[in-house]
């Protein structure tokens, strides 16, 4: 009551150590993005990343961009920084203006992900088709493009965590992308290479550049060594 939210009947406030109000989170409720906490709840826990970042001159890489809502909540958020956002769709291009950047590619392509390391950005956020394959072609193309210190975030891990609920389409590689976490956290935590199943190469590859992993609800975080 005390901070103005809507809460549906079956929702709850958030609890523990994120409970407190966030920059990020009221400007994700300004412009009605998902991430924000009466939905997916993912913006308090990424502020704790994010904050750190506030006043830089960056540019932020976000795969997906829907209804443009999120680009415009960093746009705030991130005062001096330049937002690049990548859809498959030529409409998405209408969400274009200062300091936003819509650039069309399909994220199955490795040629067209290849191309987004120009960007050279500090964040990249993976919004977009929640396919395995995609996510995984884009962690392992876009994350040694990093600076040290710079935050990957993966977002909507459900495809992998609940099959049962998402169409085949969804799982279309030999290892899901919550496993490839689990096992990239694995050689972070431990400095040896991954030597199980599909992908070892490139899960070692990114493990080794692993500083730190941070797991929530149906999304995974890697801080650049």
């Amino acid at each position: 009551m005390r901070s103005g939210k809507c809460l549906s009947p079956s929702g709850a406030l958030p609890q523990g150590y994120f409970d407190e109000e966030s920059d990020l989170d009221a400007i994700g409720i300004k412009y009605h993005t998902d991430k924000c906490s009466l939905e997916h709840n993912y913006l308090h826990k990424y502020a704790f990343f994010l904050e750190r970042f506030r006043t830089q001159s960056l540019r932020l890489l976000e795969l997906g961009v829907f209804n443009g809502s999120s680009l415009r909540m960093w746009q705030e958020y991130f005062p001096h920084a330049e937002i690049f956002g990548v859809d498959i769709e030529e409409r998405a291009r209408q969400y274009e203006e200062a300091r936003i950047h819509i650039i069309q590619a399909n994220l199955a392509d490795s040629a067209q992900v290849m191309r987004l390391r120009e960007i050279a950005p500090q964040i990249i956020i993976d919004d977009a088709s929640h396919i395995v394959s995609h996510q995984l072609l884009a962690l392992f193309t876009l994350f040694d493009v990093l600076p040290s210190g710079g935050v990957y975030i993966l977002e909507d891990l459900e495809t992998s965590l609940q099959p049962q609920v998402y169409s085949a389409d969804y799982h279309d590689a030999p290892l899901d992308a919550y496993t490839a976490a689990e096992r990239i956290t694995r050689v972070a935590a431990s400095r040896t290479p991954c030597t199980e199943g599909p992908f070892a190469e490139e899960i070692t590859a990114v493990g080794l550049a692993t500083e730190l992993v941070a797991t929530m609800l149906s999304s995974c975080i890697f801080i650049k060594r």
